[in-house]
């Protein structure tokens, strides 16, 4: 209980608002393992996991950024990166070139069979997020990007090209595989 007392005091906040922002981490950890899961499964297939998925889809998010780039984002070390890079790239799903601009910048590109497995990677989460749209409504579903994007580091959300203009609502996934 003092450790509750301590809390809400720091936060000038009531108990009860306290105890709302407790359950909303651990929903927001539900929804993460959620929306994630099928990725995961899928990924296994393959002996890979998050990272290479994380890899995958800010490469397609922004094609020719660079490792620099993904290691910022993703807050590990380079050496971190590169065991999975190494499996996206031996597996054909990602290639690196160098920059044409600085030649001591590798710049990282989907490959053809890239696009098409990171395709079937988020196709279920994006059917999870357009069934939560729906769910909920566009006025609470936009509440909600909201919210992530005052989570996110604005300089994340501008490497990604994910400002607030360039942001479009999730759009029903495709049957086709």
């Amino acid at each position: 209980m003092p450790d509750q007392l301590e809390t809400s005091a720091a936060f000038s906040s009531p108990i009860s608002e306290m105890d709302e922002l407790r359950h909303s981490i651990v929903l927001f950890m539900l929804a993460h393992i959620a929306v994630a899961e099928s990725a995961d499964r899928a990924l296994g297939l393959f002996d890979m996991h998050r990272t290479h998925h994380r890899i995958l889809h800010l490469c397609a998010q922004r094609p020719g950024q660079t490792v620099g780039d993904v290691v910022r984002i993703l807050r590990l070390t380079p050496q971190a990166v590169q065991a999975p890079m190494r499996v996206l790239i031996k597996n054909n799903w990602l290639e690196q070139k160098r920059s044409e601009t600085d030649k001591r910048k590798r710049q990282l590109y989907l490959t053809e069979l890239g696009w098409s497995m990171h395709k079937k990677l988020t196709n279920e989460q994006l059917r999870l997020l357009f069934e939560a749209r729906r769910h909920v409504g566009k006025k609470n579903f936009d509440g909600f990007l909201s919210t992530l994007r005052a989570l996110a580091s604005d300089t994340d959300l501008a490497l990604l090209d994910l400002t607030e203009s360039t942001v479009h609502p999730p759009v029903a996934p495709t049957t086709s595989n």
